[in-house]
């Protein structure tokens, strides 16, 4: 992967693009993109998140651990509409 694939892959993934659609845009193996962004995930994660129901970006706090919703309201609305991910795991 050249260095220009690289820093594409990084402002798309900061744009709010998934791994499947950065690999169309970008011409690599999704698996390629997922590998990659795990290992860039530090990286990424110095900045800002992005909340998984809204997309409302938010700035985690050095730490502690990483959110993934911007407010419990989110999360509760979030796990409501996937309650069928928790019923398979337990």
């Amino acid at each position: 992967m050249t260095d220009y694939q690289k820093t594409k892959i990084l402002a798309l993934r900061q744009g709010g693009a998934n791994a499947s659609q950065i690999a169309m845009k970008v011409g690599v193996p999704r698996t390629t993109i997922q590998s990659f962004l795990s290992r860039a995930h530090i990286e990424l994660d110095k900045e800002n998140h992005r909340c998984k129901r809204c997309g409302e970006t938010f700035t985690v706090i050095p730490g502690h651990r990483p959110r993934e919703f911007c407010s419990d309201n989110c999360r509760i609305q979030y796990w409501r509409k996937h309650r069928h991910f928790l019923e398979a795991r337990g």
